[in-house]
Parts: structure tokens; C-alpha cells; sequence
């Protein structure tokens, strides 16, 4: 068996010199090559989902093992004040999670602001759908299915936008599967008049 050390061999003919104590330059890391942290996103969760696990491992045990590194700030300081096995399930974790950060106060402001959603005089289809988006994403547990999302998109824009996503489906873009309505959606979003 081989330990650490056992890895270098003693060799004594080698000799390694001291470095000299020299006024050290700061490291300088330039901002585009920091990490970039983005498990606190879920996709990144459930991309790493998709790994192949040895044994019987549920999905639910690697989230768990997985959740504390996908936490910045406020959230990571809740979580460590967390007394040690306190949660014991996925479904704890979310509970816990949403009503701290999440207070029913807020969630009733936010989904009211998702569902009093307007699109505002001359922002174009591609502004008012991305501030729709930050809106869905300051709520995460909204609980819309994306059929209810497009849905009040579609129904709070201007008739030029209606008539464009309309035009790009061959029809009534409502008529559209979920799948075909938000490529349709991004497509249309990405379109600069």
C-alpha cells in the first residue's frame, strides 16, 4: 500500500532551496476568470442528477448532499445555523427553504405582481418577456405550469405582439403545444425591430 509520502522518494542528492523572503505582489484575478457559481440554479442541480450513481442512491440523498453548494449570502447562512440533521428529506428541505426565504407576505406579493402582469406602454415583446421571466424567477415556487405562464404572457400584450406571435405559429399561438409556444416565444423575443 502506498501512503502520500511513500509517493516521493528521499533522495538526498537533491536539494531544495528556501525561497527568500521577498515582498510578495498581490494576486491578481482578473473578473472574468473567477468562478462562477451556478448551483443556484436547479438546472445545474438536475444536470448533476443525471450522473450515474453506483449502488442504490436516490436522487432525493445526492440533492441533499449537493443543496449546500448551490448557496450564496443570506441562504448559506441560514443553512448553517440549521441544527445538524434537522432535515432529513428533500421535501423538509423545500419547506424549510421557501418559508425562510419566502415568507407567505412576500410569496402573496410576488404572485399578485406575476399575475397582474402588464406589458407597459411601448416596451417592445422581447423587454416585456424578459421582465416577465424575472418575475417567474423572483418566485420560484409560484406553482404556474408553463401552459398558465404563456397564457398570461400571450393575454396581456399589445395586438401588434399578439398578431406577430400569431403570424410565427400559423395560427393562434394558444393552439400550439407548451414546447412549440415557448420556442416560439424565444424565438420571437430575440427578433430586434
Amino acid at each position: 500500500m502506498r501512503t502520500r509520502n511513500s509517493c516521493f522518494l528521499n533522495n538526498s542528492s537533491v536539494t531544495i532551496s528556501r525561497r527568500r523572503n521577498k515582498r510578495r505582489t498581490p494576486n491578481v484575478v482578473d473578473p472574468e476568470l473567477h468562478t462562477i457559481v451556478e448551483m443556484a440554479d436547479n438546472r445545474t442541480m438536475e444536470e448533476l442528477l443525471q450522473a450515474p450513481t453506483e449502488g442504490d442512491v436516490s436522487n432525493d440523498v445526492i440533492r441533499l448532499m449537493m443543496f449546500p453548494y448551490s448557496l450564496e449570502e443570506n441562504a448559506r447562512v441560514w443553512y448553517d445555523k440549521e441544527p445538524p440533521n434537522s432535515i432529513l428529506t428533500w421535501d423538509d428541505l423545500v419547506n424549510k427553504f421557501i418559508n425562510q426565504l419566502f415568507p407567505p407576505s412576500k410569496t402573496t406579493h410576488l404572485k399578485n405582481e406575476i399575475s397582474r402582469f402588464t406589458q407597459r406602454f411601448e416596451e417592445t415583446f422581447g423587454e416585456a418577456w424578459e421582465r416577465f421571466k424575472d418575475i417567474l424567477r423572483a418566485c420560484p415556487h409560484h406553482g404556474l405550469t408553463e401552459l398558465d405562464q404563456i397564457d398570461t404572457l400571450y393575454n396581456v400584450l399589445n395586438d401588434n405582439d399578439q398578431d406577430s406571435l400569431n403570424a410565427a405559429a400559423d395560427g393562434n399561438l394558444l393552439s400550439k403545444t407548451t414546447r412549440e409556444a415557448l420556442q416560439i416565444i424565444e424565438n420571437k423575443s430575440k427578433v430586434r425591430y
